[in-house]
Formats: C-alpha cells, sequence, structure tokens
C-alpha cells in the first residue's frame, strides 16, 4: 500500500464508516424491528474512537453503551444527544456529572439510588435510571435471588425513572446450558418484579455473542459490540452473520537498510540474520497497540506482500524482512490489521497469536494513533 494523503502521521487507523453501517443493517435483520439497538461504544467505541463513532452513529441506533461517566461526559462534549447509558458502576464523585450531562447510571446497590434522588431533588428534576441484575456473571448488580426488596424501594423513590432493568451473560459464547439458567433467572425476576408492580420500558441481556445465538435474549434491546466493528467473537459465528471489519491499521516505513549476515536485529540480539537481507523499519509499536508478544510470530503487508516481523518489537517501531519485496521505500505503509490487494490480516488472528481474544487487540489500538473516517460523516 502506498502513501495516501495522510503522510503527516506515524501510524493510522482508518474507520470504514460504510462497514459500520453494514453491519448495524445486518445485526437489524436478526433481531425483530420491535427490538431497539444499543450501540456498545466503551474503550474508545473498541480502538475505533468514540466521539467520531457516536456521532456516526447517534441517528442510526436507539442508545449508546459506554463503560464510565467520563466516556458519556466525552460523547456529550461532542455534540451527540443519542440517550447514553453507562454500564459500569459510578462511584458517588462521578453522580453529579452524570446527571448534568443526561447520562442514564446503571444501579447495583441501593445506596447509590439514594444519592441520586438527592441529587435529582436539588436540581429539581428526575433522573433515568437502569437496574443491573447478577443472574450469574458475578461482576456488578442486585444478586437476583434477593434483589426484590431492593428495587421495590428504589422503585418508590420519586425523583428516579427505571427505564430498564438488565443482566449479563456470562458464557453466550460457550456454555448454553449455564445461558439459559441466567435467562431463566431473569425472566424470573422479571415475573416476581412484575407481580410486584414493577415494570420497565426497557429488559435487556443479549450482547454480540447472545444476540447471535440466543433469540429469546433480545428482550426489547440488544447490546452489539464486536459485531458492530465487524469482528467476530467467536470463530464458529462467522456463518450466523456476514460483517466487514471496519478498521485497519496502518503506519510507515520510516527506514530501509541492508543486513549482513551475522548482524543482529532489535533489543537482546534476539535475530541474528543468516544471509544478507532488507529490513525495513516501521513507526508503530507495543506504544501504539501492537503487542510485543507479536515479536516472530507475526506478519504485515507492504506493498501488497507479507512480511515476517524480525526481532524484538520496541515500544515506537518494527522490523520485518523485506528481501523478497520490490521498491520498499521511506513513506510506504505498512498494514498490521487490514486489507493490501487481495491479502489480509485480521484482528481475530493476531488475537490468536498473543494468546488473548479480538476485544483486546482492538482495545489496545493507541491514542497517538490518528483515527482517519472514510466514506461517511461524523459531524
Amino acid at each position: 500500500m502506498k502513501t495516501t494523503g495522510d503522510t503527516y502521521y506515524h501510524s493510522s487507523a482508518r474507520i470504514d464508516l460504510e462497514a459500520l453501517d453494514y453491519n448495524l443493517k445486518q445485526i437489524k435483520k436478526i433481531v425483530s424491528n420491535k427490538v431497539k439497538v444499543l450501540a456498545t461504544v466503551k474503550a474508545n467505541a473498541y480502538g475505533h474512537g468514540i466521539t467520531g463513532i457516536s456521532k456516526f452513529l447517534e441517528d442510526k441506533v436507539d442508545y449508546l453503551g459506554v463503560a464510565f461517566v467520563e466516556e458519556g461526559v466525552k460523547i456529550r462534549k461532542g455534540g451527540v444527544k443519542t440517550p447514553v447509558l453507562i454500564l459500569g458502576n459510578t462511584l458517588a464523585a462521578g453522580l453529579p456529572e452524570a446527571v448534568d450531562f443526561d447520562l442514564t447510571v446503571t444501579l447495583t446497590e441501593k445506596k447509590t439510588a439514594y444519592i441520586l434522588e438527592d441529587l435529582a431533588a436539588s436540581k429539581g428534576r428526575k433522573v433515568k435510571v437502569q437496574i443491573k441484575i447478577d443472574t450469574g456473571m458475578g461482576r456488578i448488580g442486585f444478586w437476583y435471588k434477593d434483589a426484590l426488596k431492593d428495587i421495590m424501594e428504589i422503585h418508590g423513590l420519586k425523583r428516579l425513572e427505571i427505564e430498564g432493568i438488565y443482566t449479563h451473560l456470562s458464557s453466550a459464547g460457550g456454555d448454553e446450558d449455564f445461558t439459559r439458567e441466567q435467562l431463566k433467572r431473569f425472566n424470573g425476576f422479571i415475573e416476581e418484579a412484575g407481580r410486584k408492580g414493577i415494570e420497565a420500558p426497557l429488559y435487556h441481556a443479549a450482547n454480540s455473542l447472545a444476540t447471535l445465538r440466543y433469540k429469546e435474549s433480545h428482550f426489547n434491546l440488544v447490546r452489539p459490540g464486536l459485531i458492530l466493528y465487524g469482528v467476530y467473537p467467536s470463530a464458529n459465528l462467522e456463518g450466523a452473520i456476514k460483517v466487514r471489519p471496519v478498521l485497519s491499521f496502518t503506519a510507515k516505513v520510516v527506514y530501509v537498510k541492508e543486513v549482513e549476515a551475522g548482524r543482529s536485529v532489535s533489543y537482546d540480539r534476539s535475530y541474528i540474520a543468516e544471509k544478507r537481507m532488507k529490513v525495513a523499519t516501521v513507526s508503530a509499536g507495543y506504544a501504539d497497540g501492537y503487542s510485543h508478544l507479536l515479536t516472530h510470530k507475526a506478519k504485515i503487508l507492504i506493498n501488497g506482500r507479507f512480511a515476517p516481523v524480525i526481532g524484538k518489537i520496541c515500544m515506537d517501531h518494527i522490523m520485518a524482512d523485506v528481501s523478497h519485496i520490490k521498491e520498499v521505500k521511506i513513506g510506504d505503509e505498512a498494514v498490521l490489521i487490514g486489507r493490501d490487494n487481495n491479502k489480509e490480516i485480521t484482528a481475530e488472528e493476531l488475537a490468536r497469536m498473543t494468546g488473548t481474544i479480538p476485544y483486546e487487540t482492538l482495545c489496545r489500538i493507541g491514542e497517538r494513533v490518528k483515527r482517519i473516517y472514510l466514506n461517511g460523516k461524523t459531524d
């Protein structure tokens, strides 16, 4: 891939908004037209840039999901008015900002509800909340067996509007029995709460995996994340939906040199040239999110051909053997994730090489990597 107009940036993540729109449409085909969609944009929209992605999606989805108050505030300051649900547990110090920026707070304990009630009263307004029920994830939320008493108390507060009740499925990618048990527990809680007069406009449980595998988990809202960005959370789901990768991660060739046999490349002399070779140095490293664990494992794409990564990956640089690639020069682009001609490197395969999951591979892509949005508007 030759240099394009963004020559200033040492590395960039190109975000194909047309692919994002396509993926969202594919997701909507799977769910009923009565089911709302919350686009999960936490963790910098899985590395894709939270403000740009949120601005593009704001008129296309019903809700946006963030992990923490500060992510929601960033979206609001970016001009996004779509409802925003904070999926994590908000500490007391963050509640005033949540109220001021019209963010929906997830309640996981009764104490938070009373703090919010007082805040709302002081501002002369109502505050929207959603209640998290722990049905087996074991992370945050009211334990389903003994949640009802606290929920009834919260339901009686005058300044809080319970907008939704939801849970999270821990094993939707593999453990079908436990997933169905969680759904049974959640349905049981909903029914019990309903008998006590507690109802909410929204009930939800489905992340990407459950959206694809368990129709009964859709309720009236789904929370897609990874599949929205065109990456499969599990290899066996590739046939369940057709999505397109939204992100490509590229960097620049900043140096090209000839190396004699016996010379070492990078830290600790872990790579010794066995013959004369041509080596390209590329302007990205583990500080940009290209994992050090890819050392001696990965390949990158330069001028449409695979080039093995050699030597230890540095904080700011990668070295690759380009002996077999003609006319490699400073300024050429190297593809770390993405496609060049008919060849491709995916987030999924880099995750396998490093023994992690695609979520982490994407979320690792650092802030200094310039996000460039293509094929759509983000304002």
